[in-house]
């Protein structure tokens, strides 16, 4: 899910990866999921929050809520911590 509309240009890629992460890595969701916003985050003219911040998971069933709000350092979870 995407919490505001972003770019198909950086999404169609994102998204790609993200079900080849699943389906052919057999990550995660979580763990694709951190994988792809942090390619996005690192390509150049995409690094902006706005092309990779608003995608969230909503079934977390996988590892729990762990690593959706991934900072590129450390997992800061759902509480912030």
């Amino acid at each position: 899910m995407s919490l505001w509309e972003v770019d198909d240009r950086a999404t169609c890629p994102l998204m790609t990866d993200y079900y080849t992460n699943l389906i052919v890595r057999k990550m995660t969701k979580n763990r694709s999921l951190e994988v792809v916003k942090k390619v996005v985050r690192e390509t150049a003219g995409w690094s902006d929050s706005k092309y990779w911040a608003a995608f969230v998971l909503l079934d977390a069933l996988d590892g729990g809520l762990t690593g959706i709000f991934w900072d590129g350092k450390k997992d800061i979870g759902p509480n912030f911590r």
